[in-house]
């Protein structure tokens, strides 16, 4: 029996699926197969984890550091299909909601920001959606890569901003 608290996000391969545990730091794997869960990995590094994307051969994963503290941000991480932690960048900010783009991602901050990184961790800020748009919790997102489109909804407030990206 998994000691789950908080399950967050969730995805998938089509065979597996992950999904995190925000509370307990820890990511839990379901197989299709065997139709059984078990804990991947509980780590350090996975404290308040949140965002989580299965990328060709390893899963990225982003926490929002403290709950409370809006100045303890969080890391991004790579996640082997073994378990193995390895954090791509640190203090990367309140990370969420993460999305395949191109060769690196999107992640948007929950206090609303929408950033780019590389597959080396390099972050740049996109746009502040709190400030311009009026965005002030992001959560998760969609992105559209034919049209180069972000989907981003207020979690807290009654917004989705269609937002296109330039190349």
């Amino acid at each position: 029996m998994l000691s789950a608290i908080f399950l967050n996000d969730i995805t998938s391969n089509g065979d597996k699926a992950w999904i995190s545990d925000t509370v307990r730091g820890a990511i839990y794997e379901y197989s299709k197969a065997t139709n059984e869960v078990i804990e991947l990995v509980k780590h350090d590094d996975l404290a308040s984890i949140k965002g989580l994307l299965f990328d060709t051969d390893k899963l990225i994963g982003g926490s929002i550091g403290s709950f409370t503290d809006l100045n303890d941000l969080g890391n991004l991480v790579t996640i082997s299909l073994r378990g193995e932690v390895s954090v791509l960048t640190e203090n990367i900010g309140k990370v969420d909601g993460i999305v395949k783009r191109g060769n690196g991602y999107l992640i948007t901050d929950f206090t609303g920001k929408l950033l780019s990184v590389d597959t080396a961790g390099n972050a740049t800020l996109l746009r502040d959606l709190a400030k311009e748009d009026g965005l002030m919790s992001t959560a998760d997102l969609e992105y559209v890569e034919s049209k180069n489109l972000a989907i981003i909804p207020d979690l807290i407030g009654s917004t989705v901003l269609f937002l296109e990206i330039p190349e």
